[in-house]
């Protein structure tokens, strides 16, 4: 069941507007230096026409209407589409971006929560899920733009929110951009086993680079879908430990311990093996539990880290 109060489709348009502020600020930062190399022979004018043609054929595709390119690899078609707009000036080009992002923003927007299992295809002949494809508008552009900080001199950190998961009970949980992390939890989430969401269990967290290794062995396993609140990028998850410190944007949390999975996950795992994210016995692999020490709203791509060893209550 959909959280109360949320659109699913609505919390990706979120994330693709929030993340059009940080293309503005990097777009000013390079405003002058717009021709200089970013990688390979492929300039930071070329980057931004790239974040833009990715959502325009991402758009196509979500109304489904791509045209897949048999035979085509990918890197053909990012570098088809660079060519075709090289001749523009990065002012025209920070304007088509915007432009672009704003037509997916409403498009997103106007779609119902009931598509968001829908399957599309997009240029290169994958298919997506509607929701996968939503998000991933936000998130590759994100990616592209932490790629230029560093080269500014501006690094991302090194850990950030990859997905906020929540549900009215059960699982999967599903993707919202932001939400207010009381002492109690996730604003808006909530158990239908009364044994889930104490004090000491306010929220759970996971890891992406974990779920990146499941999908790899086979296991039909995404962001929330076995019932995490914060999937997170960047940490090294094998060092985290009850009794360590977190901070996620304004709000701190201490994990208290590893979660035990239960037969209501199944449904993530090739032949319901849900004790694979057991941490007896696979170690730096499971989901943890954790209290709330500090308040705030938190989003996704904010910056995570693992502070220290907490003792005491």
């Amino acid at each position: 069941m959909v959280p109360r109060g949320r659109h699913l489709f609505g919390e990706a348009a979120r994330a693709l507007d929030a993340v059009g502020g940080q293309a503005r600020l990097i777009g000013a930062l390079i405003e002058d230096d717009a021709d200089r190399v970013a990688w390979d022979d492929w300039t930071f004018a070329d980057v931004f026409s790239h974040i833009d043609a990715s959502h325009e054929a991402l758009l196509v595709a979500a109304r489904g209407e791509a045209a897949p390119l048999p035979g085509a690899q990918l890197a053909a078609i990012n570098e088809e589409r660079r060519q075709t707009r090289r001749g523009r000036s990065f002012a025209a080009t920070l304007r088509a971006l915007d432009e672009a992002r704003a037509r997916a923003a409403e498009h997103l927007r106007a779609r119902a929560d009931s598509d968001w299992l829908v399957v599309v295809r997009t240029a290169s002949g994958r298919e997506w899920t509607l929701g996968q494809l939503a998000w991933m508008l936000s998130q590759h552009e994100r990616g592209h733009l932490d790629e230029l900080a560093a080269l500014l001199g501006r690094p991302p950190a090194p850990a950030r929110v990859a997905a906020l998961n929540l549900s009215a009970g059960g699982v999967p949980k599903w993707p919202v951009f932001s939400g207010f992390l009381s002492f109690a939890g996730l604003a808006g989430d909530e158990h239908a086993n009364p044994l889930h969401g104490s004090a000491t269990a306010a929220l759970c967290l996971f890891s992406g680079e974990v779920i990146d290794r499941l999908r790899a062995e086979g296991h039909p396993i995404g962001p929330g879908t076995i019932g995490e609140n914060v999937t997170v990028r960047g940490l090294d998850w094998a060092r985290i430990r009850p009794g360590d410190a977190l901070s996620i944007g304004p709000a701190r949390v201490e994990v208290t311990r590893f979660t035990t999975p239960c037969v209501t996950i199944k449904g993530s795992f090739a032949d319901g093996q849900f004790a694979r994210v057991h941490a007896d016995q696979h170690p730096g692999e499971a989901r943890v539990y954790a209290r709330v020490l500090a308040e705030g709203t938190i989003a996704v791509g904010d910056p995570v880290e693992h502070i220290s060893a907490v003792s005491g209550p």
